[in-house]
């Protein structure tokens, strides 16, 4: 079981400045520890191996050759776990992403209310596992 007596440490992954920026502000302000905002999933492997966050924030597709669906080889090498944020969250791309355990699912646009619950839900998914 994790243990989160101190903020959760977390890594932004998200090729939009602007949304990445507002997650970034957002999750400062309610006391989480953004340690990385980055745009590739090889960068955020290199990230997450320096910085060992709790979890990931991570947009779905991505810029770059590889996309936030590969989030495998960060769960299979790591096994930390990500909260996928995506403007298209269809049944296909829940199934293929079933094997890494999401934390939970942000439609985009999303509003701060909505970002909350899911980040909850993450956190209680995250101390149960």
């Amino acid at each position: 079981m994790a243990d989160f007596d101190n903020a959760l440490r977390v890594i932004i992954l998200e090729d939009d400045r602007l949304s990445a920026r507002e997650i970034d502000r957002y999750l400062t302000a309610i006391g989480y520890d953004v340690v990385d905002v980055l745009k590739t999933t090889d960068k955020a492997l290199v990230s997450a191996t320096q910085h060992k966050p709790d979890f990931i924030i991570m947009g779905v597709p991505l810029a770059g050759p590889r996309d936030g669906e590969d989030a495998q080889e960060i769960f299979s090498k790591l096994g930390i776990r990500c909260l996928f944020a995506s403007g298209q969250v269809d049944a296909a791309i829940r199934t293929r992403a079933e094997f890494i355990k999401p934390l939970g699912w942000l439609r985009k646009p999303y509003s701060t209310e909505n970002l909350l619950l899911v980040l909850s839900t993450a956190r209680r998914r995250l101390v149960h596992s």
